[in-house]
């Protein structure tokens, strides 16, 4: 408190959320005048103490208050603000270790703070007391604790005392130095800074110390002050051009937070009433300059000087190089320092794709981009890789470390330990970085991976090929903080290491599958799948039938059960042949050289394999159950089983096919011969010894044999509106080569309106079986049977037509024998005449001509050309008769006439032909 004489009335405006803490607020009684307290005012009296004078001794405090006190969190808090606030008096050694070395605070007008002996004790309201608590104690296990942590990993004894200076060996970096605002103020300060390094893998800076440094008004904490760094020690105000400035900045970045200390000062600084925090803004104070605070604040890096000569900067940067090195986090080294940086992934030669990395635990693919150097340090330990190319190891002195599969648990090397020959250490980059920036990333990095192979890799893929063998060369990563650094042997042993492959080998070899064997019938396990299997080889033909869908006969299962056993004759189960990356398979080998691989797919209680071949061809099968590895390699013996499979006795299903597929189906004339194959139940084709029996029930053989009971109709048709039917009437049947050829069919009826072509599809049955089925098959126009003239009579009755005259335009039609359109017919043109010249009566179109798809042809008529009469066959005292006759023929070159149609044209006879 700044004086002893409390304006009450302004205490009671103060914001309680200005400070919350039991020790600082205020308990007031209206009736306590500190005038009347006459020891307190002999202290204020004296020089220098009355300022000092902090805190008192309070008794009637509020019931309320009281209980808070009585619960320990409550109390604890009190005490711990008690014992930071005011350290320097109730711990001493941190005051004497300051004024030994340094003149801040060992002048007479500052005198050092008192030494006072204090316990905290909360009275009941029945006068007793609970056990103190000491203050004293408790700051110097403070003390103990922040001088012992912070140079708990050096390697030299720790000094009595601070030792004064930047060493890079000191525990403590102490600057002592003085602000002045240039009108005679002076203040004098003292910054005590520790480094806080890591050990075994963790911060070691106490929780309650913040990163930076405490500010300490005359040995008082200034617990609202927020002024943590100086100009010279915040990496914001650095700059990142000068050399020193610009690594300096870097290191800071990388382990500033493990900086913590005090910045103390003398009373020439201002500070607020409460003396919380300092002032640097307002009127002067009674406690000090404000003037001083902001040249305190606003002093720039380069004013940082040592009285000696030489910038701080450097002075400081020294000593965090030497701190650091104390720490157990990774250092990445450059190229510089034989680090041996390469890009990854690295270039490959000869085109070859760059390595892959698999996540070291759960085996996944990682896809990192960045660079890998050989070399890492860790506090004061140095890892060494063997250095590459093009991604290969060029060196034999390898590198086997141990890393952690899972941090949060205790390291042991058979639970909880991979052990790792290293290949590099990767850390973050962006690609594309110059050699002396990749340098810098590299300094700077503080976290990667550790690129590996786990023991026992080359072993292993030395038994292996193609995929196999390079998945088991692909290296894995693990991040850095894995890596195990508190076995005193850093390295693994090579003794060790040759131990822990052999026992991998060993391991290997004792859970290697050794036999296929058959489950005895006898025992439970052999009917675990609620069926029985075949123990041994079948001396019966099992029906092709049965066999091609597993089974031995009508519900029975065809069932293979065996289990696997190792080198001890102990059964492997499923999950354990998983694990070694094994499968159980079963070949089963055709005596024509047919063969089937199934997997087995169903396990039952002791380790039990059942398998279940099918079986698709008549004849002998051997079949044998193996284990198989990864690469396809029959491990261990196998177990090996014969099953005869009988011919097929019947056919399961017949297809229809046309036997010319590619011939022109039309309307009303006989279709190609139908062809009908039957099949076995395995889609081999079975040969018809027989045509089907009749409709009676009577076979071939029989005298009264009516013909095959054979089923055939159109059972499907297109576009809608078409009515084709099947002609059976001249339906034959012949069995030849096991296959019932059909002939004599015809499609009969018409197609849709206007169409001259439609489709169909047929189905064949006989007997049980399915119905088989055509594909769509096209069906054009029959041949043309009627050829018709839309004007007929208007040409012929028509008055004699003049040379020179045209005939009107002619439309004709054509259809078949049913009324279908004929389209693409070809149509003929002769002309004939009872006139006077032999030449034709018609100049214009002279053919042939072929229908359009409706079975239409127009003659004549807009742009085309129409027929003009020939003047030269006109009688000059008489009427002639022309005659136009159309032939209508299916294909062009056919000689037989279709359809016929004869046009008769008058023509007149007016004096004959005039030129």
């Amino acid at each position: 408190l700044q004086q002893i004489n409390f304006d009450l009335r302004e205490a009671q405006r103060r914001q309680a959320a200005k400070d919350n803490s039991p020790w600082n607020r205020e308990y007031i009684s209206e009736e306590w005048d500190p005038d009347n307290e006459p020891e307190l005012r002999q202290l204020m009296g004296r020089d220098g103490w009355g300022d000092r004078i902090t805190c008192l001794e309070v008794d009637r405090l509020a019931p309320s208050v009281v209980e808070k006190l009585r619960e320990d969190a409550s109390r604890s808090k009190l005490v711990d603000e008690i014992v930071d606030t005011w350290a320097y008096s109730f711990e001493p050694r941190l005051y004497e270790a300051v004024a030994r070395e340094c003149n801040t605070f060992n002048r007479e007008k500052d005198p050092p703070p008192l030494h006072i002996t204090a316990s905290v004790e909360v009275c009941g309201s029945d006068g007793g007391a609970a056990d103190p608590t000491s203050l004293n104690a408790l700051a110097g296990l403070k003390y103990q604790k922040l001088a012992s942590q912070a140079a708990s990993s050096s390697s030299q004894p720790l000094r009595s005392g601070l030792r004064a200076g930047g060493a890079s060996d000191a525990e403590v970096f102490c600057y002592e130095f003085d602000v002045t605002d240039g009108a005679g103020k002076r203040g004098r300060a003292l910054l005590l800074l520790r480094y806080y390094p890591i050990k075994d893998g963790g911060e070691t800076r106490p929780a309650e110390c913040k990163a930076g440094f405490d500010v300490r008004w005359q040995c008082r904490l200034l617990k609202d002050e927020r002024l943590r760094l100086l100009s010279f020690m915040d990496p914001f105000e650095l700059s990142r051009r000068a050399s020193g400035q610009k690594e300096l900045r870097h290191t800071l970045e990388r382990v500033g937070h493990r900086l913590h200390g005090e910045l103390l000062l003398d009373p020439s600084f201002a500070v607020n009433k409460m003396k919380s925090d300092l002032l640097q803004s307002g009127e002067e104070s009674s406690s000090g300059s404000i003037k001083l605070v902001q040249m305190l604040r606003d002093r720039k890096v380069a004013e940082w000087v040592r009285p000696g000569g030489g910038t701080l900067v450097d002075e400081f940067l020294q000593w965090l190089r030497g701190r650091e090195q104390l720490d157990d986090n990774f250092r990445f080294a450059p190229n510089s320092e034989r680090g041996d940086v390469e890009a990854w992934p690295p270039a490959m030669e000869d085109g070859a794709s760059p390595p892959q990395l698999l996540h070291g635990v759960s085996g996944d693919v990682l896809r990192l981009t960045g660079y890998v150097t050989k070399i890492l340090r860790a506090g004061d330990k140095t890892l060494t890789a063997p250095r590459s190319e093009s991604g290969r190891p060029v060196e034999a002195d390898a590198l086997r470390l141990w890393l952690r599969k899972d941090k949060s648990k205790v390291f042991n090397k058979t639970t909880n330990a991979v052990w790792a020959e290293v290949y590099g250490f990767y850390f973050f980059a962006r690609s594309g970085l110059s050699a002396v920036e990749v340098e810098e990333e590299c300094r700077r990095a503080t976290d990667g991976e550790v690129l590996y192979l786990e023991a026992g890799a080359r072993a292993k893929a030395a038994s292996l090929t193609g995929d196999a063998k390079e998945k088991a060369l692909m290296l894995r990563a693990l991040p850095l903080e894995l890596i195990e650094l508190k076995q005193s042997s850093l390295r693994i042993p090579e003794k060790d290491w040759k131990a822990h492959v052999r026992s991998l080998q060993d391991a290997h070899e004792k859970t290697k599958p050794s036999a296929v064997v058959c489950i005895d019938t006898a025992t439970a396990d052999a009917t675990a799948a609620g069926s029985s299997f075949v123990g041994g080889d079948i001396e019966r033909d099992v029906p092709i039938e049965y066999a091609c869908e597993g089974f031995i006969d009508e519900g029975k299962k065809l069932w293979l059960a065996v289990q696997v056993h190792n080198g001890s004759n102990k059964v492997i189960s499923k999950p354990e042949l998983e694990k070694g990356g094994y499968v159980v398979k079963l070949t089963a080998t055709h005596t024509e050289g047919t063969v089937k691989l199934i997997e087995a797919s169903h396990f039952y209680a002791g380790g039990a394999a059942w398998l279940q071949p099918k079986l698709d061809e008549p004849g002998e099968w051997v079949c044998s159950i193996a284990v198989v590895d990864k690469n396809g390699a029959t491990v261990g013996k196998t177990w090996t089983v014969t099953i005869p499979v009988a011919q097929p006795e019947k056919c399961a299903s017949i297809e229809v096919e046309f036997e010319d597929e590619d011939a022109t189906l039309r309307v009303g004339e006989a279709l190609p011969p139908l062809v009908v194959t039957a099949f076995d139940c395995v889609g081999v084709q079975f040969e018809l010894s027989a045509l089907p029996d009749d409709r009676a029930g009577r076979t071939q053989d029989d005298p009264d044999y009516d013909g095959p009971a054979l089923d055939i109709d159109i059972v499907g048709q297109q576009p809608q509106g078409q009515q084709l039917r099947l002609d059976l009437s001249q339906q034959q049947a012949l069995l030849a080569d096991g296959k019932i050829r059909i002939s004599g069919l015809a499609v009969r009826g018409t197609f849709a309106t206007g169409k001259s072509s439609g489709g169909v599809k047929l189905g064949v049955a006989f007997g049980e079986l399915k119905a088989a089925k055509t594909k769509w098959l096209e069906i054009k126009c029959g041949r043309p049977a009627n050829l018709l003239l839309e004007n007929t009579e208007v040409l012929f009755d028509a008055a004699p037509y003049d040379a020179g005259d045209s005939l009107p335009p002619m439309r004709l039609f054509c259809t078949d024998v049913h009324g279908n359109p004929a389209g693409g017919c070809s149509v003929w043109l002769e002309m004939s005449h009872d006139g006077e010249a032999g030449s034709d009566p018609f100049t214009g179109p002279s053919g042939p001509f072929e229908t359009n798809a409706k079975g239409e042809l127009v003659l004549g008529g807009g742009k085309k050309a129409g027929f003009k009469v020939n003047g030269a066959v006109l009688r000059p005292d008489a009427e002639a008769v022309a005659t136009l006759k159309f032939v209508a023929t299916l294909e062009p070159e056919d000689e037989v006439e279709d359809a016929v149609l004869e046009v008769p044209v008058r023509l007149g006879g007016g004096g004959g032909w005039k030129p």
